[in-house]
């Protein structure tokens, strides 16, 4: 399986610890958060990993480079991109039918070989994994996403940052575009983008350094 790690981002939020360290770096339980996403996808299969970087990517690399037993195709983008511009990076290298986008700001216990084999089995478009907490802005209607807003909403959900998609999801996306807006664009095309909903455990890394 194939998989992107989105590792371009500032890390604005959680300053001053990013001004030094950019944030997929960043150590949680005395490991970085992104060796443990690298180990946690390793373990259900993905064997290939796309990762970018922009904000101190040089250390990014660097710490790629001993990461050993997988194969990691690293991009440095040279203007910031959105979160699909990083994903569209790669557009000519995937190979399989569909492929994880992880976040690189999250710690969780989600399972994601089960998101994936409802991915599969729905013969969805995309698969975006949603929670229950703080910011429920995505709306769902008998598992199938609608529509993505500002702010919170009764019978909405939180995107957690991880989501399954089709390799042809790449042709909602362009350099500067987010994923957000892909999924908008596939969504107003019919395409079947389902929400699979877990209460496993979840944090972005801010709200994961305050307990």
């Amino acid at each position: 399986m194939e998989a992107v790690i989105l590792c371009a981002g500032f890390g604005r939020r959680l300053r001053p610890i990013t001004k030094m360290i950019p944030k997929p770096l960043i150590k949680y339980n005395n490991e970085t958060i992104l060796k443990q996403i690298v180990l946690k996808l390793f373990s259900i299969g993905v064997n290939k990993f796309f990762i970018n970087g922009y904000y101190l990517s040089n250390k990014i690399r660097d710490f790629l480079n001993g990461i050993y037993g997988v194969e990691i195709i690293f991009y440095e983008e040279l203007e910031i991109l959105g979160t699909g511009g990083g994903v569209y990076s790669f557009k000519n290298f995937f190979e399989n039918d569909f492929l994880i986008i992880h976040n690189s700001d999250i710690i969780h216990e989600i399972n994601i070989s089960k998101a994936i084999d409802f991915h599969i089995k729905n013969n969805a478009f995309g698969t975006l994994i949603l929670k229950d907490d703080y910011q429920n802005n995505v709306i769902v209607e008998n598992l199938r996403i609608l529509d993505f807003k500002k702010g919170n909403y009764e019978n909405a959900w939180t995107f957690t940052g991880i989501s399954i998609v089709s390799k042809e999801f790449l042709n909602y996306l362009d350099h500067k575009s987010s994923l957000i807006e892909g999924f908008k664009k596939a969504i107003l095309d019919n395409k079947l983008i389902l929400a699979y909903i877990t209460n496993e455990p979840w944090f972005d890394i801010l709200s994961a350094l305050k307990f």
